[in-house]
């Protein structure tokens, strides 16, 4: 009885603090039957507006109201990155979380600008892993970013870490966030309950000049594929670029904005052809004036019917600016007139050669406290350049002599290509983290060999027994990383191992699932002595040819 009790008051104290906190940051609006929580968001004054049709935020760079000319043109430049990977380190290509952040503090301050982030923001190194993305959420909102569209790696701590670095009332380092098309899934299908505490549905931004910006932004729908299933499986994408057009009528009509742009975390190729620069019927406006992109780490530009569609490198490699010109008079963006620019790490080192001092003393202080564990020496015996294929094959065999060490008998062992190459004798942890910085739990299960014979060859595969050959009709032991063994096709069908049976997770003796990267790095630990070299590595050597 009393345990009870103490809960009851335990969860009533959480719950006054957190309406505290909430009161503290945000102001309800009783005018609006609380459906509307106005304050500052960032840099911008506005109000986040839910009960309508569509939520969103209102926002301005201004708290008086601003006027909007009816000559002339006015310019919008719009700063754009994206799958930054929590690429907090600077390196030679890379330009780091803290000059990057100068670079957008500046760039913020200037009139009629704008910076948004396409998504895949925080997963991706050590430093940024370490405290699942708060340091780059920090710094971020420090420099003024306007907003983030959702990505598929955001997913990857499961969805109530990602809930927490989303919502507006769960941090003080909020950055209005969007994620249009993401439903509850339940029953095999798609319902229609809009998850957004993962993103709304758009942003509306007045900047100085008058001009009324809407954003929408979505994830594109086939990239539920692209995301371990275990983690999205009460969760759904819809058809990104109808919900584009829906959200973009609204925009259009209901909320009167001159210029509507798409933020999507997906292929361009995927949203070129399908009538997003179309004039739509409702409206009699095109329904966006310029699509961001995200999701293939590659900078591109295309052009369809006058708008631009573009995207840049991962990692802070590359971010871009591009300059819109709005003809008042004509109430439509002079497309003639659109500039795109890219700026890699080179530049910004070269134009803002002195970072912020908040920013730097915030990340400097934060890398400080970790330092320790990026500074492991995991092994000081590699050999020779490795690429991505022999340093995935190092990990299939570090997964097998895992698995075997905690009583499990397989045939083999398997995951897939690392996020990076290694061409260092010596290998620190931080290293380890960039070259594999996902958290994939190890399956074990049963497979038969006509199915192993698709799947496996294309990946990175280990076996102790060489003699052990594929054969169609026997049935085999895998050790295989989750997001490969139970991957699933946008039918949430299993379509790597569809037959797979005898499936758990592998676990140490406490009992504690095993995750793939720990795995490398305690085999490195109990190998100090031993030379890795990435000849012994290919499918040369019979250990990791799989025929």
């Amino acid at each position: 009885m009393k345990k009870k009790y103490w809960s009851l008051v335990f969860v009533t104290s959480l719950l006054l603090c957190g309406c505290d906190f909430v009161d503290r940051i945000f102001h309800k609006d009783p005018n609006e039957n609380n459906q509307e929580i106005t304050g500052n968001f960032g840099n911008f004054y506005g109000k986040l507006v839910n009960g309508e049709k569509y939520n969103g935020f209102e926002l301005s760079k201004n708290k008086n109201e601003i006027k909007k000319p009816t000559k002339g043109t006015g310019s919008i430049n719009i700063i754009a990155f994206n799958d930054f990977h929590g690429a907090v380190n600077e390196t030679n290509s890379e330009a780091g979380l803290k000059r990057l952040a100068t670079y957008f503090k500046t760039e913020s301050s200037n009139e009629n600008t704008l910076i948004f982030d396409q998504g895949d923001t925080w997963q991706g190194s050590l430093e940024s892993n370490h405290d699942y993305g708060y340091i780059v959420q920090k710094a971020f909102y420090k420099s003024g970013i306007a907003l983030r569209t959702i990505g598929n790696h955001d997913f990857d701590w499961g969805t109530e870490r990602l809930k927490a670095l989303c919502e507006t009332t769960n941090n003080d380092f909020y950055i209005p966030t969007l994620g249009a098309n993401i439903y509850n899934y339940k029953d095999g299908k798609m319902g229609n309950e809009q998850q957004e505490q993962f993103g709304k549905d758009y942003a509306i931004f007045t900047v100085e000049n008058g001009l009324k910006i809407g954003v929408v932004g979505v994830i594109g729908d086939s990239e539920l594929t692209s995301i371990s299933s275990q983690l999205v499986s009460d969760i759904a994408f819809s058809n990104q670029n109808e919900k584009i057009k829906e959200v973009s009528d609204f925009l259009r009509v209901e909320k009167q904005c001159d210029v509507v742009i798409a933020s999507i975390h997906d292929y361009a190729s995927n949203n070129l052809g399908y009538g997003l620069t179309d004039i739509s019927k409702v409206s009699g406006k095109r329904y966006v004036d310029l699509v961001l992109n995200g999701h293939s780490h590659s900078k591109s530009k295309d052009v369809e019917n006058g708008v631009v569609f573009a995207q840049w490198d991962a990692n802070g490699e590359t971010v871009g600016k591009i300059s819109l010109k709005y003809d008042f008079a004509l109430d439509k963006i002079v497309d003639s007139d659109t500039r795109v620019n890219s700026y890699n790490a080179h530049y910004l080192r070269a134009h803002y050669s002195t970072i912020d001092s908040e920013i730097e003393t915030m990340v400097d202080e934060y890398l400080d406290s970790i330092q320790s564990i990026g500074n492991e020496v995991l092994s000081s015996n590699f050999v020779n350049s490795w690429s991505e294929e022999a340093l995935g094959n190092l990990m299939s065999e570090a997964i097998f002599n895992s698995a075997v060490s905690n009583g499990e008998e397989i045939g083999f062992a398997v995951c897939n290509l690392p996020r990076a190459p290694f061409e260092k004798s010596e290998m620190l942890y931080t290293d380890l983290y960039k070259c594999f910085p996902f958290d994939n739990q190890i399956v074990l299960m049963d497979i038969t060999g006509s199915t192993a014979v698709g799947s496996i060859l294309s990946c990175c595969s280990y076996r102790e027994n060489t003699s052990l050959h594929l054969s169609p009709k026997n049935t085999y032991r895998i050790a295989i990383i989750d997001y490969i063994g139970l991957h699933q096709n946008e039918r949430r069908e299993y379509d790597y191992f569809p037959k797979a049976s005898n499936i758990k997770i592998l676990k140490n003796g406490a009992g504690e699932p095993l995750y793939y990267r720990d795995i490398l790095a305690d085999y490195l630990r109990n190998n100090k002595t031993k030379t890795f070299d990435s000849s012994n590595y290919t499918i040369s050597d019979m250990h990791f040819r799989v025929d």
